[in-house]
């Protein structure tokens, strides 16, 4: 009996021959998923995130903004402040950041980070980043956001803007959600 113990244990610690065995960290860093943006900056892909850029109402940027950004112009244009009167810049406060902050006034069919590199409007994940890395960290990991499909690979998850506006990112104030009430059963 005793030897029979030692032998399993010494077996256990060589393990099953040359063969390396990966953590689940390692397994999830080397499986590569099936299409999209890469949710890091390492050339890693973790994870794919959804498709954006088909989805916003008033894409490409280029159809409007021939001659890129000029806030001082748009404000002397009543049909440019039309176009976008529904965006209201409730992020930050307006020293800390503008429209330029995230949108890349040289091409504004990209977004832009912080380091000024160019991102495209389905990656918004790289430009909150920038300031937001601890809840970059969090969504990236999985402890933060939405998982779609499946957790097997190939992951595909919700971006940052998908559930946050990016103009105005925090949840608004709501009230609880209450149960409709269900008659009681009598025997």
């Amino acid at each position: 009996m005793t030897i029979q113990f030692f032998a399993i244990l010494l077996l256990a610690c060589i393990g099953c021959g040359s063969e390396h065995h990966m953590s689940l960290m390692e397994k999830i860093e080397r499986a590569a998923p099936a299409a999209a943006a890469p949710a890091t900056d390492s050339g890693v892909r973790l994870f794919s995130v959804l498709s954006r850029q088909d989805k916003l109402a008033h894409f490409p940027c280029r159809g409007c903004h021939t001659d890129g950004f000029n806030l001082s112009a748009a404000a002397k244009r009543p049909q440019e402040r039309r176009s976008h009167w529904d965006v209201e810049l409730r992020h930050a406060p307006a020293d800390v950041m503008t429209c330029a902050t995230c949108h890349d006034y040289r091409d504004l069919n990209h977004l832009n980070k912080n380091n000024g590199e160019a991102v495209s409007f389905d990656e918004p994940s790289a430009v909150c980043r920038s300031c937001h890395f601890q809840q970059f960290k969090d969504w990236s990991g999985g402890a933060h956001g939405k998982q779609f499909k499946s957790w097997t690979p190939p992951r595909v998850r919700y971006n940052c803007t998908t559930c946050h506006n990016p103009h105005r990112p925090a949840f608004q104030k709501r009230w609880p959600v209450t149960y409709p009430s269900v008659p009681r059963r009598y025997p």
